[in-house]
């Protein structure tokens, strides 16, 4: 009996051994398990970061974002492009406008009676142009210079009154009758019929004979009488603009002696003169278009 309980007990204890061997190893086995379930973690961790730094992961707004900032980056170098062509197209044409202009020269031969003065025109290549001399275009148009303005009519066949030689004025040259009559005529006469052209080179060839007042016709145009200048035209400059063919004709026929108004002193236009004397204190002669003719 004693026998068994012993043998009963010894059973016990080995069960009991074995039972915590077998819990030590199941704890081991289990923390094992754990550690290799954190390595796992751990390491996968780690190539989440290490992906994470060579290609993002998007998800489906992210991706709609990137697609949209790609969209944004590219329109922006096409604009910044475009504004480069642009750019390249305005200096090109400031380069343009920069280059000087080469002047064209016209060198067709000229078969007209009269020829109007255009850019870059000079004296010599009309001449040429009109097989006649330098010369010969002065003659023909009572000028003694080489400068002439764009617009200016040029004579280029002689007429009867270029051919006349000046007998009726007492200036230094004819050239210098010429050019002032014809000035103070188209000033004083522009718009008016050819007759009160003439009639104006009259009545200053007229003064430049009397004793009353200067005795040439640069003189008579700017005389100051008593402290009044005599013309209005010497007044607000207009005598000095370029006369037209008619004037320049009309004043050489005055100076070859043609006088519609005879030995008249005095003209005025009575619808815009300002000054009455001449009414008040000459005898009227005659009217030619707008002007009033007084001895």
């Amino acid at each position: 009996m004693r026998k068994r309980f012993f043998n009963n007990k010894y059973a016990v204890y080995s069960i009991i051994v074995s039972l915590m061997v077998l819990t030590v190893s199941i704890h081991m086995l289990l923390n094992q398990i754990e550690k290799s379930n954190e390595k796992a973690v751990a390491y996968e961790a780690t190539n989440d970061e290490v992906n994470g730094a060579i290609k993002p992961k998007y998800n489906n707004d992210n991706r709609d974002e990137a697609e949209e900032a790609t969209k944004d980056t590219y329109e922006d170098i096409k604009a910044t492009k475009k504004e480069k062509l642009e750019d390249e197209e305005k200096i090109d044409n400031t380069k343009e406008q920069i280059k000087p202009q080469e002047a064209t020269i016209n060198m067709e031969p000229i078969n007209s009676e009269e020829y109007i003065v255009k850019e870059n025109d000079s004296l010599y290549l009309i001449a040429k142009r009109a097989s006649l001399t330098i010369e010969e275009i002065k003659k023909y148009n009572n000028i003694n210079t080489d400068k002439i303005t764009v617009g200016q009519v040029l004579v280029l066949k002689p007429t009867k009154t270029s051919e006349i030689e000046v007998t009726a004025s007492r200036g230094e040259t004819r050239a210098d009758d010429i050019y002032w009559l014809s000035r103070i005529i188209h000033a004083e006469a522009q718009g008016e019929p050819y007759e009160g052209k003439v009639a104006v080179g009259n009545v200053i060839l007229n003064r430049v004979k009397s004793s009353d007042f200067p005795n040439t016709i640069y003189g008579v145009i700017f005389d100051k009488q008593h402290g009044y200048t005599q013309f209005s035209p010497v007044i607000d400059g207009t005598v000095n603009n370029t006369p037209n063919n008619d004037s320049i004709k009309a004043a050489a026929a005055a100076l070859n002696g043609e006088a519609p108004v005879g030995e008249v002193l005095y003209f005025l236009n009575p619808v815009k003169s300002t000054n009455f004397w001449i009414v008040e204190n000459r005898r009227f002669y005659k009217t030619i278009g707008d002007h009033d003719f007084y001895y």
